[in-house]
């Protein structure tokens, strides 16, 4: 074999319309001629002759050349030669070559010339030279196809790389490409009608050139026609894996989710290559919780993947409901044992039983003694939700009773106070001038001692001796008659002290007297020695109101009282004036006292009981409490709280209500949605506990309270309820209208029903097209699909002409897989699904006789086959595309023995195998 290259002063390039090739069915016929000539010109050509320009001489054109072409016309310049010559049919014709050779004079005027010529047979080439241009020799080539030529454009070389191991890229069509390595070896690559080639090198050093030289290709190897040149540096390669940014996310169970919303992927050369993240796996499913993953996956221009998958986590919906504490009201006796847990529980919606977690905040219990306390609970559920309650607790006496009586007590002789005891009494306390003492149990169930010595000094000393039960409970008191035998015999007079007027309080007395001294407010003042029957007290800063309770005392000289007078303190003029008030007085809640308030000059009050008159106690301040025992039996007992001033005038009175205690009453209520247009006209829900009634507030105004039982209730509206903006109660009474409880009522408005329908197109299992196509109508506004009974997260739009379009992607892999398309309401109603009928590819390939030398190897392919694939001893060849059922696929470079093993293979638009045929080789 003999190689030459030939290389000139400038580049000729080989111009050849191209068939059987891709390329041929993509460029337009006119592309050439539309460069070079006016738009006049080029509507003549599109139904006459079609030109194009020669490469290297874009000022010269010539006709397509067809197999039964006999004439060549053309333009060159005005009287230019154009000679053609050729010296066989092969495809390789040889320049100088006697077989034929016509030559044609342009027009002087337009350069147009046309000469006759032989048939040329498919793909043979002929040769022409231009009078002006000797040196430089062009090549035309006989083309079957009519609708389109091909225009070489020049010699490329892909990127290399120190990684890269092939070469590719474009020389002239039917010719090779030259390629010059770092080493410098050659490596020799022949190319097809698409002028494509591409080989196999060893890895090339970093800087290194590589030089590739374009040649057209003739049977005996000349390697002619002014080569065209072009280099490329090898550089470092890319091995830098790109970086995907996503995080892990956390949905709630009906959120949509976009498995590439937020990712992002950057490469160090190629700088944002987010476009190309693929997403390669993705279970997730936010119609239920749990946790899923989403794998992805980015590729950059070097070849480099990176990889990454995130966590997401979907969460049931927030938990907003709190629990719910059940504990009711509860009546003990004194002296019961109370646990504040026992009988209560709680429950939550989502957790169950938590009555584990139930919480007493408060409890004033005292089961010692009669009262009303209270005790609180909280809750609190798994989602943080509090709950809340009180209840109440009422301690009642055990009816018990008893008396006591008081002997008389003498001061000097008697050390202890004595008497008589009957019934409940278990302990008795002392009370002198208001002061009480410590308590004493009795030693015996008739009869008790005090012992009191040295605390009675004065027989006007206020003594009171009180029996209690075992519990507390007061049941009698008695006052105890104080005498004195051993003081001297005296008397003592105050003179009235005037407030703002008096400094000292002033008097008289008898006897044998020594000292005077002075109570204010119960508080004993220093004494003063007296003589001469009179006395001068100086109380100026100590009696500071006409409320004060002042007394001037008389004594012996052995310190004994001898007697004592109240001195009546005053206002400089006497304008008293003041009011009582006073609450119910309940009878058997276990409160003996009558309580209320005064003002202004009230200085003491007293009861009147059915006509009786009580003692006056002192008083002070703005509140009061009368001690009344057992005294007030029944609701009708006249019962009359008086005011006096400090005199004794009566400055008001004031009328006691009496009731008996009422039993403590307890209850809820609830109220469930009220829909407006849903045709019900009640109001309807559940009470608990104590109601008896129940009434409905609406818009501020009351109904009638009706009576209600069994613990569910349904109270008639009618149309009062118009609008969701309506304010609506529920309230809950007891028997006797004491509110227990209320509840707002939810008003929403009643939703219009919805319905639609979806219809889904076949769909091909393999195909290119990813997608599945169909209609919906009425109320229908997503689809989802669901997948062998899994549903995918993805949901996708209806259009506003009621189609959709659904990306499958990877999801459906077999035409046995059962797959649904599902659509929804506006609120995530289902309305309508349908199953999608799904179908596969298939096809086959023949193949016509192949002799070896042929050109082409050709046949014919049905159904799905978009395209064929020489396999050489398995290893996968070029693909030629099928048109109208019919292929041709150049072979005479890759077919290069007969006894080689060659299998053509039919693939589908995705690359599937659909059939293969075995080819045999004569």
């Amino acid at each position: 074999m003999k190689n030459k290259l030939m290389k000139k002063v400038a580049v000729g390039v080989l111009t050849t319309a191209v068939v059987a090739s891709q390329l041929a069915t993509t460029i337009p016929y006119n592309v050439f001629a539309a460069e070079t000539t006016t738009q006049a010109t080029q509507a003549t050509q599109a139904t006459a002759t079609q030109y194009y320009n020669i490469a290297s001489f874009d000022d010269r054109k010539i006709s397509i050349v067809h197999p039964d072409s006999t004439t060549i016309s053309g333009y060159v310049h005005p009287g230019e030669t154009v000679s053609f010559y050729s010296d066989d049919y092969s495809g390789a014709e040889k320049i100088g070559s006697p077989s034929f050779k016509v030559s044609a004079v342009g027009d002087s005027v337009t350069g147009a010339f046309s000469v006759s010529i032989p048939k040329i047979p498919e793909n043979a080439v002929v040769g022409l030279r231009f009078s002006e241009k000797e040196n430089y020799g062009m090549k035309v080539r006989s083309v079957t196809a009519s609708d389109g030529v091909y225009h070489f454009g020049g010699t490329t070389i892909s990127p290399l790389t120190t990684e890269s191991t092939t070469i590719s890229g474009l020389v002239t069509p039917f010719g090779g490409a030259w390629i010059t390595l770092a080493d410098g070896s050659n490596v020799v690559v022949y190319t097809g009608a698409d002028g494509k080639y591409s080989t196999t090198i060893p890895k090339q050093p970093a800087g290194s050139v590589i030089e590739v030289i374009s040649f057209y290709n003739t049977v005996n190897n000349d390697i002619y026609d002014g080569p065209t040149t072009v280099e490329t540096t090898v550089t470092a390669a890319d091995t830098t894996k790109p970086v995907i940014t996503a995080s892990n996310k956390t949905l709630t169970v009906g959120d949509s989710f976009d498995p590439k919303a937020g990712v992002s992927a950057s490469d160090d050369k190629d700088g944002n290559i987010t476009s190309k993240i693929a997403v390669t796996s993705n279970n997730v499913d936010t119609s239920k919780a749990g946790t899923y993953t989403v794998s992805y996956s980015v590729t950059d221009a070097a070849g480099n993947v990176a990889n990454k998958t995130i966590t997401v986590t979907v969460n049931e919906a927030p938990d907003t409901t709190k629990p719910v504490i059940t504990a009711s009201n509860k009546t003990l006796t004194v002296g019961d044992s109370f646990d504040p847990k026992a009988g209560v529980s709680a429950s939550d919606d989502k957790d169950g039983n938590i009555t584990s977690k139930v919480v007493v905040t408060s409890n004033n219990v005292d089961t010692s003694k009669a009262g009303t306390y209270t005790v609180s609970y909280s809750v609190t559920d798994a989602a943080g939700n509090m709950a809340t309650k009180t209840i109440t607790v009422t301690v009642i006496d055990v009816a018990t009773s008893g008396t006591i009586t008081a002997n008389d007590f003498t001061i000097g002789k008697d050390g202890y106070i004595k008497g008589a005891i009957t019934g409940d009494v278990a302990s008795i306390k002392m009370i002198i001038n208001g002061k009480v003492y410590s308590p004493r149990n009795v030693q015996s169930p008739s009869n008790y001692q005090y012992y009191v010595a040295g605390q009675i000094t004065s027989t006007n000393d206020a003594v009171t001796i009180v029996a209690y039960d075992k519990n507390g409970k007061e049941l009698d008191r008695a006052n105890v008659n104080v005498q004195n035998e051993q003081a001297e015999v005296g008397t003592i007079t105050a003179k009235t002290f005037t407030l703002g007027q008096d400094g000292y309080v002033q008097g008289a007395y008898t006897g044998k007297a020594a000292k005077v001294g002075l109570l204010v407010n119960g508080k004993k003042l220093n004494n003063i020695a007296v003589s001469g029957g009179s006395y001068r007290y100086y109380a100026g800063r100590y009696i500071t109101s006409a409320n004060d309770d002042v007394y001037a005392v008389l004594y012996d000289a052995n310190g004994f009282e001898m007697a004592r007078v109240k001195v009546t303190v005053q206002k400089a003029a006497d304008n008293t004036s003041g009011t009582v008030t006073a609450k119910d007085f309940a009878i058997g809640d276990g409160d003996n006292y009558l309580r209320g308030t005064i003002s202004g000059d009230v200085a003491k009050v007293s009861t009147i009981i059915n006509g009786k008159e009580g003692t006056r106690i002192s008083v002070s301040g703005v509140n009061y409490q009368y001690y009344v025992g057992g005294k007030i039996a029944s609701v009708n007992d006249s019962v009359t709280v008086v005011a006096y001033d400090a005199n004794g005038k009566e400055l008001d009175r004031t009328a006691v209500n009496v009731k008996k205690a009422e039993v403590a009453t307890s209850g809820t209520v609830t109220a469930n949605d009220f829909t407006i247009g849903g045709g019900d006209n009640y109001l309807r829900g559940t009470f608990t506990g104590d109601v008896a009634k129940v009434s409905t507030i609406i818009n501020g105004q009351e109904g009638t309270r009706i009576f209600v039982s069994g613990g569910n209730y349904q109270y008639y509206v009618g149309g009062k309820i118009a609008s969701v903006n309506d304010a609506v109660t529920v309230v809950a009474y007891d028997v006797n209208g004491k509110e227990l409880d209320r509840a707002t009522v939810n008003v929403k408005k009643a939703e219009v029903p919805t319905a639609g329908t979806i219809t889904a197109k076949d769909y091909l299992v393999g195909g290119y097209d990813k997608y599945i196509y169909g209609t919906t109508t009425g109320d229908a506004v997503v689809v989802k699909m669901m997948v062998n009974g899994a549903l995918v997260p993805a949901q996708r739009a209806v259009e506003a002409d009621g189609s959709y379009k659904y990306y499958a992607g990877s999801n459906i892999t077999s035409v046995n897989d059962v797959v649904t398309m599902i659509t929804y309401d506006a609120k995530g109603k289902e309305l309508d699904r349908t199953n999608v009928k799904l179908t596969q590819t298939a096809g086959t390939v023949t193949i016509d006789p192949y002799t070896l030398g042929d050109s082409y190897l050709t046949g014919t392919a049905t159904g799905d086959v978009t395209k064929v694939q020489l396999l050489v001893d398995g290893v996968a060849k070029s693909t030629a595309f099928v048109k109208d059922g019919a292929f041709s696929y150049y072979a005479k470079s890759t077919i290069t023995s007969k006894t080689g093993n060659y299998v053509l293979v039919g693939l589908d638009g995705t690359g599937k195998e659909l059939a293969r045929q075995t080819v045999t080789v004569q």
